[in-house]
């Protein structure tokens, strides 16, 4: 084990001398001792810092990121210090202390365990930038700060798959733009027989939708959940037709189905499937424009 850091070489004898020994729960700490069947390897492309968090705390951590779909060589392990606290300088203890970090490449984003007990610092969070989270009398423990680290993980996803609206149009929106009214055609409303037209078009893309937003999905009630949701969109779509005019009533639809892509999380090869298949399924609404045929 010359060969390896410090750090690593105490890993890989942790986990040797686990090696016929049974899990054991310190509940006095919050924390479960164990390899957890990884012994030997690292679930990170950087070495995680064994000398900050035990290697089945490493697991825990690993694995609430792999549920969540991410890959292990989207993130690297760091130390970070932090400066001490009040009460530390009080009792003389007035370094900087490290502790571990996993940051997401590329980004600013990361989780700090400041402690074993729950305290942390994270960004993103949900609707913030920045989260800073400490233990209470009712929640403390690695319990509780693996519940952070999914929270965290949560809120990650989520950012890192919104889509850039205010640099580049999603496909949808730019197959629809680039097809525009004639003065005359703009202003008015949808005959029945257009209405009758467009129900059918909005079929064929309420299919495509409902198929994009389970696929993938093993939870039931979610999958129910995203079912009911594409279902509302375009009913609501269906009956604006009744009201709005061809122009607006297309906006409406650029809106309702940039909204949708967003909330189900959709990946840029879905949305411009979705963008390709609705373009072509309102094509007939603007003179001149020939509509592709549109898929089965």
């Amino acid at each position: 084990m010359a060969d390896l850091p410090a750090a690593a070489a105490r890993g890989v004898r942790e986990a040797i001398e686990f090696d016929g020994r049974t899990n054991r729960s310190r509940s006095d700490h919050g924390w479960q001792d164990g390899a957890r069947g990884l012994r030997g390897c690292y679930p990170f492309s950087a070495l995680p810092p064994t000398d900050l968090l035990l290697r089945g705390q490493l697991v825990d951590v690993f694995r609430i990121i792999e549920r969540a779909g991410f890959r292990r060589d989207d993130f690297e392990w760091s130390t970070a210090e932090i400066p001490p606290t009040v009460t530390q300088v009080t009792h003389g203890r007035d370094r900087a202390r490290g502790v571990a970090q996993v940051n997401y490449k590329g980004t600013d984003f990361f989780f700090r365990f400041e402690d074993e007990k729950g305290a942390c610092l994270f960004s993103p969070g949900v609707g913030e930038r920045v989260v800073r989270r400490r233990p209470s009398a009712s929640y403390f423990g690695w319990d509780t700060q693996l519940a952070n680290v999914a929270d965290w993980v949560n809120a990650l996803r989520f950012e890192v798959e919104q889509p850039d609206v205010w640099s580049d149009p999603l496909p949808i929106e730019k197959g629809l733009l680039t097809s525009t009214f004639s003065p005359e055609e703009a202003d008015r409303p949808f005959t029945e027989d257009e209405r009758q037209r467009l129900l059918r078009s909005l079929d064929r893309v309420e299919r495509k939708l409902l198929n994009l937003a389970v696929e993938g999905v093993n939870d039931q009630e979610l999958a129910a959940q995203r079912h009911e949701f594409v279902k509302q969109q375009i009913g609501d779509l269906i009956e604006s037709s009744k009201r709005l005019t061809r122009k607006e009533w297309t906006s409406n639809l650029i809106g309702t189905m940039m909204q949708t892509a967003v909330l189900l999380a959709l990946d840029p090869a879905a949305r411009t499937s979705l963008g390709a298949l609705i373009s072509a399924a309102i094509g007939w609404l603007f003179p001149g424009q020939v509509s592709p045929v549109l898929p089965p």
